[in-house]
């Protein structure tokens, strides 16, 4: 019996047995979207709306985990990735300290950048019916990313 018990430890031994975890992962990207235009002058905050939405930028960035990925984009009549998603967090606090007001104001337009930011598009989407792409799927102007503003 001794013997018995001893052959299955060593057939138990020899084929490995592992046993599989599920962990969970953790990723996520924050794209900071900062408002340029001309009324980021205006100074109902001190010292200025864009000083202070940069401040409350820079606070953030140091709060986030290191394994976040962060990316910025600025608008004003135009969009502006100005990073693309990085764990580098100097990589955007430089260009986001460098940012100054312009004219203009296209929000609809940076909405759909950070959309396709955080979303690329798929190269051949499946159709409705999981059959291949449906047709027409080149994209046009208004629907693919830009860093300028529609179309009027």
């Amino acid at each position: 019996m001794l013997s018995l018990a001893a052959l299955a430890l060593l057939l138990l031994g020899l084929a490995r047995p592992e046993v599989t975890t599920k962990t969970p992962k953790e990723e996520a990207t924050v794209v900071l979207v900062t408002d340029v235009s001309g009324s980021m002058n205006a100074t109902d905050v001190a010292p200025s709306r864009l000083v202070a939405a940069q401040k409350s930028a820079e606070s953030l960035l140091a709060k986030l985990p290191a394994k976040v990925q962060v990316s910025l984009v600025s608008f004003s009549s135009s969009v502006t990735v100005l990073v693309q998603p990085t764990t580098d967090r100097q990589a955007v606090i430089d260009p986001l300290a460098r940012l100054r007001p312009r004219v203009g104001t296209a929000i609809d337009d940076a909405i759909d950048t950070v959309l396709h930011v955080v979303r690329p598009p798929v190269a051949n989407p499946p159709a409705e019916n999981g059959r291949g792409p449906p047709p027409n799927t080149t994209p046009t102007p208004s629907t693919s990313p830009t860093t300028g503003s529609s179309p009027a």
